[in-house]
């Protein structure tokens, strides 16, 4: 069993560049423009180096993708920046460990100013396991949107040892915060009946 991660298509009510996107992000984030490329190698490039920092045992990294300009980023977080965080510094130390309570709650709520309230409200957030879509989603809404600058948040997969590690301290992983595959298969199993076949209820007399 594993858990896939679930990307985030950021929907910022308004136009927005990269270098201001690079400057919301710095606040707490060590900001690295991944440059050379078509998108799909940023978008490859980004998720590579991600995923080395996360095997190092590193802080919380992060891409993200503005569509509108064909620029890449990868977000490494400071070692301070959770303590000068006002929505992150009283939650349980479980959750600050959890790359997207970081992404909600820092990285979308902090530093982009868009609350938990407004995303759902507004729509402003969708939810994609694979960045090959998101890419293509992010790139499509980016040419057929004027209303909006959509930015593409990247993260690392949620580990099984998080999602034990908060149930077993009674906390309640946040929303979309796990994939797991390979999915359990759920649904109705129908037999067929040929006529004049009898059932029997359960709980009841032959």
């Amino acid at each position: 069993l594993s858990v896939l991660p679930t990307h985030r298509l950021v929907r910022w009510p308004g136009p927005m560049t990269g270098d201001q996107l690079q400057e919301r992000m710095q606040q707490g984030m060590t900001v690295t423009e991944i440059t050379q490329g078509g998108r799909e190698t940023l978008i490859a490039e980004v998720l590579n180096r991600m995923n080395e920092i996360d095997n190092s045992g590193g802080m919380p990294a992060f891409g993200v993708y503005h569509p509108g300009e064909d620029r890449a980023f990868l977000l490494s977080m400071q070692d301070e920046t959770i303590s000068r965080s006002p929505s992150l510094v009283d939650k349980p130390e479980v959750l600050q460990e959890l790359d997207v309570v970081v992404l909600s709650d820092l990285l979308i709520q902090d530093y982009l100013g868009l609350s938990h309230e407004q995303c759902v409200h507004d729509g402003l957030v969708s939810y994609l396991s694979d960045s090959d879509v998101a890419l293509d989603e992010a790139v499509k809404e980016s040419v057929l949107q004027e209303s909006y600058t959509p930015l593409l948040f990247l993260l690392n997969p949620t580990k099984v040892e998080q999602v034990l590690k908060v149930a077993d301290s009674d906390n309640i992983m946040p929303h979309k915060s796990t994939y797991f595959y390979p999915k359990i298969m759920t649904g109705l199993l129908l037999n067929k009946l040929n006529d004049g076949e009898h059932i029997q209820l359960l709980g009841t007399e032959a």
